[in-house]
């Protein structure tokens, strides 16, 4: 007996943020889930950080009163 919130996002930066930032979805509460997600390579300078453009499709759920 859950209403489920979707949540889109467009993110854009170093791949090494974007692991970061996925890496603490589990402690999030509500707990945020991923519903699915495109990665794509963004255009980068030699000697920069791998950039990465993201869409997310992630959901939450809350009970419903």
């Amino acid at each position: 007996h859950f209403e489920r919130i979707s949540i889109a996002l467009r993110v854009e930066g170093d791949l090494q943020a974007l692991q970061a930032a996925l890496a603490t979805l589990p402690s999030i509460s509500p707990s945020i889930f991923i519903d699915g997600f495109v990665l794509q390579s963004a255009a980068t300078a030699e000697n920069m950080a791998i950039r990465v453009v993201c869409e997310l499709q992630l959901f939450a759920l809350r009970a419903k009163s």
